[in-house]
C-alpha cells in the first residue's frame, strides 16, 4: 500500500473574495491609501530692509522684502499679494502695496518658491518702522491649492521713507 501525505491547498481562500476586497477598500478609505502627511505650507519673511545690493548694482535706495514659500511637499508655484506696513499717528497703515507676484519652485528644491524682487524706492529720512506681510496661494504638484499668509512678526527700523517726494 502506498503512503501519501495530504498537501494543504494554500491557494484556496478561506474568506470569500468579495469580503477581502471590501476590507481592503475600507482600509484604503480609513487610512488614506498612503502614509504621507497632509500638505502644509508657510510663508517666511526677512525683515523689510534697506537693500545694499540695489544700492550697489543700480545706485538706488530701496526698501526690500524677501519672502519664501515653503511646503512639506513639492509645489509648482506660489502667488502672493504683499505689502509693507508702517506706523503713522499711532496706527498701522500700508506704506506700499506690491502688485501680485508669482514665483515658480526650482528643480533643485521643489518644496520652495522664493520672492526676491519685492522692493520700493525710498529717500533718506529719520528712522521709520516697517513690517512686511503677504497672503497668497500655493499650487502644489499634486494639483491641490493651499492658502497661506504671514508677516515679518516685528517692525524693523530703517532710515528711508517710502513715497516721500
Amino acid at each position: 500500500m502506498a503512503f501519501t501525505i495530504p498537501k494543504p491547498n494554500l491557494l484556496i481562500p478561506k474568506v470569500p473574495g468579495v469580503l477581502v476586497l471590501g476590507l481592503m477598500a475600507a482600509q484604503f478609505l480609513i487610512f488614506g491609501g498612503n502614509s504621507s502627511e497632509e500638505p502644509h505650507c508657510t510663508l517666511s519673511f526677512e525683515q523689510p530692509h534697506l537693500s545694499t545690493s540695489l544700492q550697489e548694482s543700480r545706485g538706488i535706495d530701496a526698501i526690500k522684502l524677501n519672502i519664501t514659500s515653503t511646503c512639506n511637499v513639492p509645489q509648482k508655484y506660489t502667488i502672493i499679494q504683499a505689502d509693507i506696513q508702517t506706523i503713522k499717528n499711532n496706527a498701522q497703515i500700508t506704506a506700499h502695496k506690491f502688485n501680485q507676484e508669482q514665483s515658480q519652485s526650482s528643480l533643485k528644491d521643489p518644496n520652495k518658491a522664493v520672492f526676491l524682487g519685492l522692493f520700493i524706492n525710498c529717500v533718506s529720512s529719520q528712522p521709520i518702522l516697517y513690517l512686511g506681510r503677504a497672503t497668497g496661494k500655493v499650487y502644489l504638484a499634486s494639483g491641490k491649492t493651499i492658502s497661506v499668509k504671514g508677516d515679518s512678526r516685528k517692525f524693523n527700523s530703517e532710515s528711508c521713507r517710502i513715497g516721500a517726494k
